[in-house]
């Protein structure tokens, strides 16, 4: 009985949830106002306006004379046939609304009762922020029964497509509530984020976990915007933050998922949160106080190796996201490896292979991993090689002792090229690192079984070793590899060999992981250290080592000096100038960005002329399209030409001409082929009439206008005779009267007034002004308008004259 009490009293509140939805939606459509100012209104006005909403969520609260249990208040709300979050509740900000008065009822337990039940309080605040939780961190699966399709995980697919997911909506619409829930009860957020972290297992694959990735990386966004406070930001809401990136690394990203598609999947999501910390990293003034603590912590506590488990303590997700997490949080590498040296050394003979593999796979692959970390893991392994050597089991079970000296070996070969770099560093950080080389060349020398060096690794690896740590000469190393080949262990090369892959399988964790992450793999190219083959000829990562350039004895015959003279007089201006007219535009464009001089160089006007008037006709990759007609310059010597923008300009204007051009016949095929169809005389040709007009643009320079039509074309000429400069030196020419009146005020009129007022001789002042010539008439005016209006109430009208008012 109690159970169907539950069902009914659920039920019972899942339709008056839906009920207050409907009624509140239809009601803000019907005003037509604005969610924005909806939420901006006063409680009492909101009462006013959705007294079923309000009413709904004040039943919920202490107050209300029969509060249901907050456990059924939280089921309801993410029951998949809640309406709260449906399309229409989102659109018309009923779900803001509702958040919004979820916020306040929260905020109104917590002050009013606080002091008398604070129990009750945070019991309430917490089932709100579950609410919202549940609402944002719900794969689509669980919160509306099914997934979309959009929501589905397919390897063919790109990226997910944001735009038809039915959960990314919901984080446009809760997360200003959900920040300022976690502004003002940071304590109790991050306690709800514990209760949201699902158990370890096997993770599906969906889309959902992008919009988780990208919604909460926006809510630390809001927080960080929202907590700053005069430079510091309380430390709650630090902390907080911590636990967001920490639930995000660890419930999203370090998933133990094994396949390809799940390998694709973890690829691509790693991408997504690494773009959004780097971009994190930019916004937040004290990104590393948050991002370091959180990625350490989760990283450290998925590597802790688990009682009867330890061969699954690393996944290539794991590894892969710990290699690459140091490239953008400074130092995260380092602290890393100190922390899990640091717990193998509390083990205290109590041994996790796995991770001791990692940490050993960790330090030689990744170059982050500073020196000094690398000699702490070596003198680790040298410890517990010394104390197998001495221990009563040495003689029976050799190989223990010889794997772990397999690790050394392994380790130092790999960084062979950060100690080659250390003993050029000059500087005060190269004392220690160069006092821990002497001190492991001492006990690398002094407590190993020197018969242990001959079949601990391959020969070549150990003559690398020598030659790179040790600094033995080429004679010593050349001894101990013959003395390596002809020892008695040199004829089970097989079983040698053997060994050595079992060995090498642990430490081949990044590696695999490094090839299955492809997007991964290019982030952490520049600071990965290549793995080296077992044989000469054995190549295990498909990665071909580069050989080494062979050096010529005959020294070159060059002459440096000429060469140096040839460079001097190519960087001549004029010399580059005239190299540089053999250049399109792209390559002058992309030559502006080597340098200033590059730049002012590429800017001359005798560069741009060429490329002007050949523009349409030389390399059209456009062989079908018409060529454009040819440019007629009309101006006169004192015009000045800004070729370079008139390029660009006649460039776009010739795009758009290229368009319509396409269209018309792709428009004309179309009715050819109809045409074709429908006739009944198969002889006639469909073909277009030999006079048909095809766009084109305007011949005169300095004009880019298209014209489609042959009357279009007639008009605009006739416009460019009308309003054209009568100035022998200028002829600047224009199709607008307003633009030709203003360059005859501004570059005419007002240059002859400056002249007039230097020089007021008569015979200088007439010349300014305009006049009219009509069969020797004399009339002169300062203005072209006077002008017009002198010829229109004479009759004085030429053939090619001026009009310079509108019709």
């Amino acid at each position: 009985m109690a159970a169907d009490d539950q069902q009914r009293m659920e039920r019972e509140l899942l339709e008056r949830l839906n009920a207050c939805v409907g009624v509140s939606a239809r009601r803000v459509f019907q005003q037509e106002a604005a969610p924005s100012r909806l939420l901006q209104q006063p409680q009492s006005e909101t009462q006013r306006l959705l007294p079923e909403l309000c009413g709904f969520v004040a039943a919920l609260g202490p107050a209300s004379a029969h509060p249901p249990p907050v456990d059924l208040a939280r089921r309801v709300f993410r029951h998949p046939q809640a309406q709260w979050l449906s399309r229409s509740a989102r659109q018309s900000g009923v779900s803001a609304l509702m958040s919004q008065q979820l916020l306040r009822l929260a905020s109104a337990t917590n002050n009013g009762i606080a002091a008398n039940h604070g129990s009750a309080a945070n019991t309430y605040c917490e089932v709100v922020m579950h609410v919202v939780m549940d609402a944002l961190l719900a794969p689509c699966a669980r919160r509306l029964g099914s997934a979309p399709s959009a929501c589905a995980w397919l390897a063919t697919q790109h990226k997910p497509r944001f735009h038809a997911m039915p959960c990314f909506p919901v984080w446009t619409a809760l997360l200003p509530f959900a920040a300022q829930l976690g502004g003002r009860y940071p304590r109790t957020f991050q306690r709800v984020l514990l209760v949201h972290r699902r158990p370890r297992g096997p993770h599906k694959p969906a889309n959902c976990d992008f919009a988780h990735v990208t919604g909460l990386w926006r809510l630390l966004e809001a927080l960080n915007a929202g907590s700053t406070r005069d430079g510091e930001a309380p430390e709650p809401v630090t902390d907080l933050m911590v636990a967001v990136l920490r639930f995000m690394t660890t419930e999203k990203l370090l998933l133990s998922a094994d396949g390809i598609e799940a390998a694709l999947f973890n690829d691509l999501l790693l991408d997504k949160f690494f773009s959004g910390l780097q971009e994190f990293s930019f916004a937040c003034w004290r990104a590393s106080d948050v991002a370091k603590p959180a990625l350490l912590g989760a990283l450290l506590e998925v590597l802790e190796a688990v009682e009867g488990q330890a061969s699954a303590v690393a996944t290539p997700s794991v590894a892969i996201f710990a290699a690459v997490a140091g490239v953008f949080v400074k130092n995260l590498a380092s602290e890393l490896a100190t922390a899990l040296i640091k717990r193998l050394k509390d083990e205290d003979g109590v041994e996790s292979d796995a991770l001791l593999a990692f940490v050993v796979s960790f330090c030689a692959h990744v170059e982050l991993a500073p020196l000094t970390v690398v000699f702490e893991l070596l003198d680790l392994l040298l410890d517990r090689y010394k104390a197998r050597l001495v221990s009563a089991t040495a003689e029976s079970e050799p190989q223990g002792r010889r794997r772990l000296l397999f690790y050394v070996v392994y380790v130092a070969l790999h960084r062979r090229q950060a100690v080659d770099s250390l003993r050029n560093d000059i500087s005060a950080e190269s004392a220690l690192p160069k006092e821990l080389l002497v001190q492991f060349q001492l006990r690398l020398c002094g407590e190993i079984e020197y018969e242990d060096f001959y079949v601990v690794a391959p020969v070549h690896w150990m003559a690398a070793l020598w030659k790179h740590w040790v600094l033995m000469s080429d004679e010593d190393v050349a001894a101990f590899v013959a003395e390596a080949q002809g020892s008695e262990h040199a004829g089970d090369i097989e079983s040698l060999e053997a060994a050595w892959r079992a060995w090498r399988a642990p430490l081949a964790l990044l590696s695999t992981a490094k090839t299955q992450f492809p997007r991964m793999q290019t982030l952490l190219r520049p600071h990965w250290s290549v793995a080296m083959p077992l044989t000469e000829s054995e190549d295990d990562d498909d990665l071909g080592l580069a050989r080494k350039r062979r050096r010529i004895a005959t020294t070159s015959t060059r002459d440096l000096e000429h060469d140096e003279l040839t460079f001097d007089v190519l960087l001549l201006p004029d010399v580059m100038e005239r190299v540089c007219s053999f250049m399109s535009a792209k390559r002058l464009c992309r030559m502006a960005l080597v340098c200033r001089a590059f730049a002012e160089l590429s800017h001359r006007a005798s560069l741009w002329r060429p490329l002007y008037f050949q523009l349409g006709f030389a390399g059209s990759k456009q062989e079908e399209a018409a060529p454009p007609a040819r440019i007629e310059c009309q101006h006169g010597e004192l015009y000045e030409h800004n070729w370079r923008f008139m390029y660009r300009e006649r460039w776009q204007a010739l795009r758009r001409l290229r368009r319509r051009q396409r269209r018309l016949v792709e428009a004309q095929q179309s009715e050819e082929q109809e045409d074709q169809r429908a006739s009944d005389d198969r002889d006639r040709s469909p073909s277009a009439p030999p006079n048909a007009f095809s766009p084109q643009l305007c011949s005169w320079c300095d004009c880019h206008r298209m014209l489609s039509t042959r009357s279009d074309l007639t008009a605009h000429r006739a416009l460019h005779r009308r309003f054209t400069c009568r100035e022998a030196s200028c002829r600047a020419s224009f199709t607008v009267a307003a633009k030709y009146k203003q360059h005859i005020r501004q570059a005419h009129l007002d240059q002859s007034a400056v002249g007039s007022s230097s020089n007021s001789t008569k015979a200088e002042s007439a010349q300014s002004r305009l006049i009219c010539g009509f069969e020797g008439c004399t009339k002169s005016y300062t203005s072209a308008k006077w002008l017009a209006s002198h010829r229109r109430q004479k009759g004085h009208v030429l053939d090619d004259s001026i009009e310079t008012t509108p019709a």
